[in-house]
C-alpha cells in the first residue's frame, strides 16, 4: 500500500493470492473495509487467486460492477517491466563509457536482474509469473547466476511441492561450457536477464529444448530461443513503461570500458577526474635530450617510408640524428665503455632505419681507438640461415656487437638474437641502440631482460623515447577522413591540408592547422625545455613529441602523483584538465596537447566543471582569433568536428553561438565553424 499513499487512487485494485485461500481474503476484505482505506476511491476492487501450477483466474469482486477485462499476461509483463524500470534494473554507463559484457560484447547500458528483486512482494509477484515454467515434474534448475535464487525459491514455495529440486548455478558465461547440462526434460534453465538472446541460443545446443530456458528479463529484438518471462521492450499500447531499443551501430571509439566479471560484479561509473600537466610531470628526456634536438628535423609525424607501408605517427629520420653532436659525443663514450677490444663482429639489421650506418659508425669508432682490425660487419640476413648457408661462426664467447635503428618494442633486436643462438650460441652480445621509442618504461624493462639473458649479455641505448606511436596517428587519420567525405565543398586552403595528409612525406613543420594569419610556432621560454635552447628554431614536430613524452609519462610512470596520473580503465576516468589550454597558450603547446591526448582524456561530457572551462577557453579564442591568443582556434574546430574533443552540450551551445556572431574568422575557419551541427 505504500505506494499509493502518496499517490493518486487508482482506477482498479486486483488482489491476487493462493487459491485455497482467496474466499477467506474475500470475507477478511468485507468485514473490514478500513484495511481499503488506502485505495477508496478505486472504481473497482478485485480478488484474483492463483493455482499451485500458476494459474491466474478472477475470483471475487469487492467493488464495481463490471470491473475492467484482466488480462493476467498483460499485466504481468507491464508489473515485471515496472519493478524493473523502477527499481533501477537499467544501468547506464554515461557518455564517456561503456561496458563490456561478459560475453565480451561492448554497451551502454546492461540489464541487471538483482536490482530489480530488492523488495519481498515483488520477489513473490515475480515468483508468480516464473510458476508455470516449474512444473511439478521438473528436478533441476539451473541459474545463470545466484541473485536470481530468491525468485526461484519464492516461486517453489508458492508451489507447495514436497519434493524440492536442485538448484544449481553456471555462473553466466565463466563456467557455460564447463556446466553439466543435461537434455532430459526434468531440468531448466534460467537466465535473469538479456539484450541481445545470445546466451539463450547458445545454451540451446547444450540442453536440446528451447522450452527448457527461461529468460526472466529480456529486451532482445528476437524472443525466439526459449520462453521469456517479460518482454521489457517498449510498446506505445501494450509495455509504455517499457525499454526503448537500442541506439544501432554505437561508436564505443574514445569512451572508456568498464568490464563486467562474473555473475555479480558491475563496476559502477564514477565521476571524471581532471589531471593537469605540469613541469612536475615533465620526464628528463624533454630537457636534456629533446630540446637539443630543436630545429634538426630528426621528427616527423605521419611518416610512410613507401606507400605500401602504415604511417608512423612518430618518425625519427635517423639519418638527421647521425649527424647531431650529442649522437658522435655518446658514440665515442659507449664504444669506449663496453666494446671489448676483442669484438669478433659487428651485427646489424637489414631494412631497419639507421641500423647499417650505425654499425659502420661503431667499427669506424673503434678502429679510430686502434682496435678490432679484423671486425667483420655482418648483416641479420647473413646469419639467421635465409639465405642457405652460414658465414664462418666467431671464437667461443666472442663478443659480437649487435647495432640496431630506431628501436620500438625491439622485435629486430630480438630477431638477431635468436639467429646468434644458432650462429654464436656462446659469444657475449652487446646489443647498443641510438633512441628506443617503447611505449611505456615497463615494455623497456622487459625489452633488456629478454635480449641480456643470461645476466652477461648488455644492452644499451642513448636515451628512451616513452611514447605509443600506434595511437598517436589517430586525429590526423580522422582529419584526413573528414576532410575526403567533404571534398567536393572544401575551400582551397583545406584542399591543400588534405594532400599533406596524404602525402607520405611526413609532417615536419605542418602537423596543425593553421591560425586566421600564420602557421602555429613556438614561441620563448618553453616550460619544458631549458631556458637556454632556442625555442624558436624549434619545428612543429619537435614540439609535439616533447608534450606526447608528457602525457605519455602521465599516463604511465608509476612515480607521478597519484593526482596528476592519467589513468583510464573500467574503474577510473581521467580528463586533461580544460585549465591545461589556459595554462600554455602557445597555440602549437595547445595543438600539440589536442594530438597528443586520446579521445577519451579530451571527452568532457560527464565533467559539468572541466567541460565549462574548456567551452570558455574556446569562446575566448574565437573572440581573440585576430591575437596570438586565438591562434589555435583551427585546430579546435577540427578536434570538434572529428569527435576528438566533447563537450557538455550546453557549453557547445556557446561555442556555436560565439561562431555565429564573429565575422574575422578566414575561409577555413568559416568553412569548418559551418560544418558544426546546430
Amino acid at each position: 500500500m505504500e505506494n499509493t499513499a502518496s499517490a493518486l487512487s487508482p482506477e482498479s485494485v486486483y488482489f491476487i493470492c493462493e487459491q485455497a485461500y482467496s474466499e477467506k481474503l474475500f470475507e477478511y476484505f468485507s468485514k473490514d473495509n478500513d484495511v481499503l482505506l488506502p485505495v477508496s476511491h478505486a472504481r473497482d476492487i478485485v480478488v484474483l487467486s492463483y493455482s499451485t501450477e500458476g494459474e491466474v483466474t478472477h475470483g471475487n469482486t469487492l467493488r464495481g460492477g463490471n470491473p475492467l477485462q484482466f488480462e493476467w499476461p498483460v499485466v504481468s509483463r507491464q508489473g515485471l517491466t515496472q519493478l524493473f524500470v523502477s527499481r533501477g534494473g537499467l544501468v547506464n554507463s554515461g557518455p564517456t563509457s561503456h561496458f563490456v559484457k561478459p560475453s565480451k560484447k561492448p554497451d551502454r547500458r546492461f540489464l541487471r536482474a538483482s536490482s530489480a528483486l530488492s523488495e519481498g512482494a515483488e520477489i513473490f509477484f515475480a515468483g508468480l509469473c516464473l510458476l508455470p515454467h516449474l512444473k511439478k515434474e521438473v528436478r533441476t534448475i539451473h541459474l545463470d547466476t545466484s541473485s536470481i535464487a530468491s525468485v526461484v525459491m519464492a516461486s517453489l514455495l508458492m508451489s507447495r511441492r514436497e519434493d524440492l529440486p536442485k538448484i544449481r548455478t553456471f555462473h553466466s558465461y565463466e563456467k557455460l561450457k564447463q556446466h553439466n547440462f543435461s537434455k532430459d526434460e526434468t531440468e531448466v534453465v534460467l537466465i535473469s536477464a538479456s539484450q541481445s538472446g545470445q546466451m539463450a541460443a547458445q545454451l540451446a545446443e547444450l540442453v536440446g529444448r528451447r522450452s527448457q530456458i527461461v529468460t526472466i528479463f529480456s529486451s532482445s529484438p528476437s524472443l525466439a530461443t526459449g520462453e521469456t518471462l517479460c518482454d521489457l521492450k517498449f510498446d506505445g499500447i501494450m509495455n509504455p513503461a517499457g525499454i526503448p531499443a537500442r541506439k544501432i551501430n554505437d561508436n564505443f571509439e574514445g569512451s572508456r570500458p568498464i568490464n563486467l566479471v562474473g555473475e555479480h560484479f558491475l563496476s559502477e561509473p564514477e565521476a571524471p577526474r581532471a589531471a593537469l600537466p605540469g613541469v612536475l610531470q615533465n620526464p628528463s628526456i624533454n630537457r636534456s635530450f629533446i630540446s637539443r634536438l630543436a630545429g634538426r628535423q630528426v621528427f616527423s609525424c605521419n611518416f610512410k617510408k613507401n606507400r605500401y607501408m602504415p604511417s608512423k605517427s612518430v618518425w625519427i629520420d635517423a639519418g638527421q640524428f647521425l649527424k647531431t653532436e650529442n649522437y658522435k659525443e655518446w658514440l665515442e663514450l659507449i664504444c669506449l665503455r663496453e666494446i671489448p677490444a676483442a669484438v669478433a663482429a659487428i651485427v646489424y639489421i637489414d631494412g631497419s632505419d639507421g641500423s647499417e650506418a650505425f654499425a659502420k659508425d661503431i667499427v669506424d669508432e673503434i678502429k679510430r681507438h686502434g682496435v678490432a682490425s679484423n671486425c667483420r660487419l655482418i648483416s641479420l640476413t647473413e646469419i639467421d640461415g635465409s639465405q642457405g648457408s652460414l658465414p664462418t661462426s666467431p671464437p667461443d664467447k666472442a663478443p659480437i656487437v649487435i647495432a640496431g635503428g630506431i628501436t620500438g618494442h625491439g622485435d629486430d633486436l630480438l630477431s638477431v638474437s635468436r639467429a646468434l643462438r644458432d650462429w654464436a650460441p656462446s659469444s657475449h652480445r652487446v646489443f647498443l641502440t641510438p633512441i628506443c621509442v617503447p611505449s611505456s618504461l615497463a615494455a623497456l624493462k622487459v625489452l633488456d631482460q629478454n635480449l641480456c639473458q643470461p645476466r652477461s649479455h648488455v644492452f644499451k641505448y642513448m636515451d628512451a623515447i616513452v611514447i605509443d606511436r600506434q595511437k598517436l596517428s589517430g586525429s590526423w587519420e580522422r582529419e584526413r577522413q573528414f576532410l575526403s567525405d567533404r571534398y567536393d565543398e572544401l575551400p582551397s586552403d583545406l584542399r591543400d591540408r588534405l594532400n599533406v595528409l596524404n602525402s607520405s612525406k611526413g609532417m615536419i613543420n605542418n602537423l596543425f592547422l593553421s591560425g586566421k594569419k600564420s602557421q602555429l610556432s613556438l614561441r620563448k621560454n618553453f616550460a619544458f625545455w631549458p631556458s637556454d635552447v632556442d625555442c624558436q628554431a624549434a619545428l612543429q614536430a619537435d614540439v609535439f613529441v616533447a608534450i606526447s613524452c608528457l602525457i605519455q609519462n602521465m599516463r604511465t610512470n608509476a612515480d607521478v602523483a597519484s593526482d596528476r596520473r592519467i589513468v583510464n580503465n573500467s574503474n577510473t576516468h581521467t580528463v586533461i584538465a580544460a585549465g591545461a589550454f589556459a595554462r600554455f597558450n602557445d597555440g602549437v603547446i595547445q595543438a600539440s596537447i589536442l594530438r597528443a591526448a586520446e579521445p577519451v582524456e579530451l571527452n568532457y561530457t560527464d565533467a559539468p566543471d572541466e567541460s565549462r572551462v574548456m567551452g570558455g577557453v574556446i569562446v575566448d579564442m574565437i573572440k581573440l582569433v585576430d591575437r596570438q591568443q586565438g591562434e589555435a582556434v583551427t585546430e579546435f574546430l577540427m578536434a570538434i568536428l572529428t569527435g576528438w574533443i566533447q563537450l557538455r552540450e550546453q557549453d557547445m551551445a556557446l561555442v556555436r553561438a560565439e561562431l555565429d556572431k564573429n565575422v574575422n574568422l578566414n575561409e577555413a575557419q568559416s568553412w569548418l565553424a559551418r560544418c558544426i551541427p546546430s
